[in-house]
């Protein structure tokens, strides 16, 4: 259930219905709570401020209608220049980016406050009397209109400097790095290896890989797995007193009828508790951040790609993001890697997931980029610099190997390229770490 909590809320972030929603809701209630305080004060008000009494009826008409004219131009306004900064970061940066400045929380508040102003004051506009024989000027509810369009027009002036700088290819890999940061505290836990009970991890998930005469649980629909609920499929597990195997992670495409969940061959399940089973697996038509940490990876790689292509070639931003991604691997580096034996409340294993491993968290971060830096000694010496950084934390020896092997596919790619002989010297001075027997470990 919380899995698929944080999935909606997900969807709620990157949305920008949902703030201003909020925003046009709670001017609703201010409106008609204003009115009524101006209905029940009218004769004190006027009493206690006798210059309300020379404000007109249809003055405050005036003056509210043009406010509400405004706003809502103001909105017009914000909205395009949401929409051209979404088609520059797009060209620019990638479409996968594009959820970051749907989700930011300057826009959707800047939005909201503009459309909340507009429905606030046609509200106002609505309770305004000018009758012969009846007049009525809320007073109070024109002055809380005044002081929402002082608040909005600061918000626009806020949004329009935001904008601005957002587009920025620093700040634009500063944000990503960000979200890959965060996702490393979800996932990666900041304790010692030794603190760990891995080994009896490892020991009680040998067998797993292969269940005599098991069976599966097939893929409903065709998707990437977005996100999946352990929890309840653990629960599960131990309601049937048995143990799974997850064949598919978050990140992985998966099609109609493909298997997603390894069984027991003699457990008999009914349609009922099958169908809880894959409701675990939560499929969409796009990867997600939610609980696919490559995803966060990907999104600097490929703001890398697009600043090393032809069309764009800016390799200061490119140098850029592989800085980032090696202080993210790095930090890799020194935490554990997610658990992958699951156990239920009695420490029964009940689940074995296919986590991801640090060589994979390698490929993901240099495969494509090794593939078209080969000719640009810049961008190789400083992928060699990373790597290098990566390499003196304190990794397990299959870590390091993989690391080593990935300097190596990087120095060879390099000579292939035909690098001058100058560079490749540049090149060769930084393999240097990598060809040693034993590398310093930090402690």
């Amino acid at each position: 259930m919380r899995t698929w909590v944080q999935h909606i809320w997900e969807r709620i972030r990157t949305s920008f219905w949902f703030v201003p929603g909020l925003f046009t809701a709670s001017a609703l209630g201010l409106a008609f709570g204003m009115l009524a305080l101006d209905r029940k004060w009218e004769v004190s008000l006027v009493a206690k401020f006798p210059g309300l009494a020379e404000i007109s009826a249809a003055g405050t008409r005036e003056l509210i209608s043009t406010t509400a004219t405004a706003m809502l131009s103001l909105a017009g306004i914000t909205f395009s220049g949401v929409l051209v900064a979404m088609t520059l970061a797009s060209n620019q940066f990638g479409p996968r980016l594009l959820r970051n400045f749907i989700r930011a929380r300057s826009t959707q508040v800047t939005l909201g406050m503009l459309l909340s102003t507009f429905v606030y004051c046609l509200l106002i506009l609505r309770g305004i009397r000018s009758e012969e024989n009846s007049e009525f000027v809320p007073h109070l509810a024109s002055l809380a209109a005044f002081g929402g369009t002082l608040v909005s027009l600061g918000m626009f002036i806020f949004f329009i400097h935001h904008i601005s700088t957002s587009l920025q290819a620093d700040r634009v890999t500063e944000t990503v790095f960000k979200e890959l940061t965060a996702a490393i505290d979800r996932f990666f836990p900041k304790r010692s290896r030794d603190d760990l009970d891995e080994d009896e991890a490892d020991e009680a998930s040998d067998g797993w890989e292969e269940l005599e005469n098991e069976q599966a649980l097939e893929a409903p629909r065709d998707g990437y797995v977005q996100a999946l609920d352990l929890e309840t499929l653990v629960e599960t597990a131990a309601d049937l007193d048995t143990r799974c195997r997850v064949l598919k992670r978050p990140g992985h495409f998966v099609v109609a009828g493909e298997d997603l969940l390894a069984l027991p061959g003699d457990l008999e399940i009914d349609q009922e508790t099958a169908e809880k089973l894959r409701n675990c697996f939560l499929l969409g038509s796009i990867r997600t951040a939610e609980q696919d940490f490559e995803f966060a990876i990907r999104q600097l790689v490929e703001v890398a790609l697009r600043a090393l292509s032809p069309g764009i070639n800016d390799p200061f931003t490119a140098i850029n993001c592989i800085d980032f991604l090696g202080a993210a691997l790095s930090d890799i580096g020194r935490r554990q890697l997610p658990a992958h034996l699951h156990r239920d409340g009695d420490g029964v294993p009940r689940a074995l997931t296919r986590p991801v491993s640090f060589q994979s968290l390698l490929d993901s971060s240099f495969n494509q980029l090794r593939q078209v830096a080969g000719a640009k000694p810049d961008i190789v010496i400083r992928m060699l610099e990373a790597m290098a950084r990566i390499d003196r934390c304190p990794l397990e020896d299959s870590q390091r190997k993989a690391l080593h092997r990935h300097a190596d596919m990087i120095f060879e790619a390099a000579k292939e390229s035909g690098t001058g002989a100058s560079d490749l010297e540049d090149i060769e001075r930084r393999m240097k770490p990598f060809r040693g027997s034993d590398q310093p470990s930090e402690k």
